[in-house]
This record gives structure tokens, C-alpha cells and sequence, in this order.
């Protein structure tokens, strides 16, 4: 009879039980390490394990290095030429760009004068409305009466024209002035002020105890500035109403304001009124700017059609009585009657 031999039965350990993972057997698996590569140069792995600092070094590296390129040695900055030349090509775009930058400052300055001249025409004619009279003192009154024929009063001040300066404004009052009147006293009824905005008091205490404004209204609100100016010089100050009660435009100079104290309706500017600078030459029955001329007692003027006329010497700040309105220095005057 024939003995049976038992076969083995082979087991894989997917066939193992789940518990196998319970017991010591554990399946040994080998990883072989791929070879070191010296990255950085012969010798260096030598080094790196002589070095204390890199004891944990298996691979002659520490970790993460080799993964960055070295910068390749010997590369050269700008040369003189290149750099001349960038020099040169900034140069040339700040000599384009300047005029241009120039030009729009000169532009918001010329719109803010504008803005000014008609926030100052607005609130005289308020006040007209108010009190059925013109922002101005008695004095100022009584001079423009003294003339012959009786005038308008121009308050206006010392102004720069070619080869000096010239006085613009109506004589016989100058408000402690020294030439001619300038503005501060109109704008000290405007804005209700008692004094002036360095305490000093004003000539003839125009509104003292708020005469020339009794309802004390503040019709004015301009720009206030500390900086003195050096007046009867033609020097300008800074922009805005000063510690002299006088308001000057963006460039300094004092605004000029003419107003209709002999009550025809009609403004004569002290420096706009002679034909030598409004009469237009191709008809000289015609002014300038929309000027009207005009005969009075044997004399003739050129005026506005209005009763409140304010002007600003412009970004030059010059005047010239010599040349027409529209020629030279007046050129750029900025004008609140302009047509």
C-alpha cells in the first residue's frame, strides 16, 4: 500500500489571516539607496563629514543643498557708456514732461483766480442786495463824489509794469495805503470783520462795531494767510486775505475792484478806462473786452456795462498802461467782464 505524502500548503501574505499583522512576524523589506552624485565639486562629501556642523551629512550635503545653480562667476554691472546713456534718456523725458507740468500748474492757477474773482463780484452784489449801498467806506464815497465828473472808486495797489511800478486806482483816499487804496477794507465789510487780521485796527474803523455790516452777515470766505507782504512796492504776498486785510490772487497781487459809486449802472476801472489800452483799433467807438465807450462833460471813457467790475494782474503779475488790453503784459489780466 502506497504512503500518501502531505503537500505543503504555500501561503503568500495576502492569505495570511488579519491578524498576522498582530504578531512579530514582520516581512523585511530592502530599499536600495540610489548612489550619492557630488554636486558641488570632488572632495566636498569629505568635508562635509569632517565638519561638526554637518555631522547629520549621509549624503555629503546637508539637506535641501545642491538644489540651487551657483550665480556663474564674473558677471559684469552696468558699463559707463550704459549707464550714461539711461542718464540720458531720463533727462530728455523730464525735459518733455516739465513745460507740460508748467503749463497745468499756470492753468489751475489762472481757474482759481477766476473762481475767486467771481465769488468776490457775487458777494458785493449781495450786499448791494442787503443794503442797497456798495461794500466801501465813507471816505471812499466823498472821494469818488470830489470828481469831475462825479466817478466810480477803483481800490487796486501798486503794481510792477515794464522798466518799473505804476499806482492803480482812484486818487484823493488811499486807506492808509501808501499810493492808492487797496482792497482790505471792502473785504473786512464782506467778511464782517472789526479789525484787521493782525489785530491792528482798520483806517477809519470802517466796521467798527459792525457799522458797515449791521446784520453781520459773512459774505465772503476766502483763503486766510499770515505772511506779511511788503506793500507800496509791487512786491507780491502770499495768495488769499492777509494780515493786512488785503486779498491777493494766486500770484500775490492785489485783486482790483471797481464799483459804480456814482450809480449809472455803468463801472469805470481806473486803468481800464483810457483808450491808450481799450480802445479797439479796428474800431475805436468799440473797447476791448466788451467795453463800451463812452463821452462824459468833454471826456471820454471806455466802461463796463455793469456796476461791479474786479480784475487780476494774471500769472505775470504786470501790467502796462502803454499797450492795448489784449497785447503784452495785460494779455494774461484775467477779468471778470471778459467777452
Amino acid at each position: 500500500m502506497q504512503r500518501l505524502i502531505p503537500i505543503p500548503v504555500r501561503r503568500t501574505v495576502r492569505s495570511l489571516p488579519l491578524a498576522w499583522k498582530d504578531t512579530a512576524f514582520r516581512p523585511v523589506v530592502r530599499v536600495r539607496r540610489a548612489p550619492t552624485v557630488d554636486r558641488v565639486g570632488p572632495g566636498f562629501a569629505a568635508r562635509c563629514r569632517a565638519s561638526p556642523a554637518r555631522g547629520s551629512c549621509r549624503c555629503g550635503r546637508s539637506p535641501g543643498e545642491g538644489l540651487h545653480h551657483r550665480s556663474p562667476a564674473g558677471v559684469a554691472g552696468f558699463t559707463l557708456v550704459e549707464l550714461l546713456v539711461v542718464i540720458g534718456i531720463i533727462a530728455i523725458l523730464a525735459g518733455l514732461l516739465l513745460p507740460t507740468l508748467g503749463r497745468a500748474k499756470r492753468q489751475a492757477l489762472v481757474k482759481r483766480a477766476q473762481v475767486e474773482i467771481t465769488e468776490l463780484v457775487q458777494a458785493i452784489r449781495q450786499y448791494e442786495t442787503l443794503y442797497s449801498r456798495f461794500p466801501v467806506s465813507a471816505e471812499a464815497q466823498q472821494a469818488a463824489a470830489k470828481l469831475t465828473p462825479s466817478d466810480d472808486f477803483t481800490y487796486g495797489g501798486t503794481f510792477r509794469r515794464p522798466g518799473g511800478t505804476i499806482n492803480i486806482g482812484t486818487p484823493g483816499y488811499t486807506a492808509g495805503f501808501p499810493g492808492v487804496a487797496q482792497n482790505a477794507e471792502v473785504i473786512a465789510i464782506l467778511m464782517d470783520m472789526e479789525g484787521f487780521p493782525s489785530g491792528t485796527p482798520q483806517v477809519n474803523q470802517v466796521n467798527q462795531g459792525h457799522r458797515r455790516n449791521p446784520q453781520r452777515h459773512k459774505l465772503l470766505n476766502p483763503r486766510m494767510t499770515s505772511k506779511p507782504s511788503d506793500p507800496g512796492v509791487g512786491n507780491p504776498g502770499d495768495p488769499g486775505v492777509g494780515p493786512d486785510g488785503v486779498y491777493r490772487d494766486p500770484w500775490g497781487n492785489p485783486y482790483v475792484i471797481t464799483m459804480d459809486l456814482n450809480y449809472d449802472e455803468t463801472a469805470r476801472d481806473a486803468f481800464y478806462r483810457t483808450a491808450q489800452v481799450s480802445a479797439d483799433p479796428a474800431n475805436p467807438n468799440r473797447g476791448l473786452n466788451g467795453l463800451i465807450r463812452k463821452t462824459v462833460s468833454g471826456q471820454t471813457f471806455y466802461e463796463y456795462n455793469g456796476p461791479i467790475m474786479v480784475w487780476s494782474a494774471g500769472p505775470d503779475g504786470m501790467v502796462d498802461p502803454t499797450r492795448k488790453a489784449n497785447e503784452g503784459a495785460n494779455a494774461d489780466n484775467i477779468l471778470s467782464w471778459r467777452e
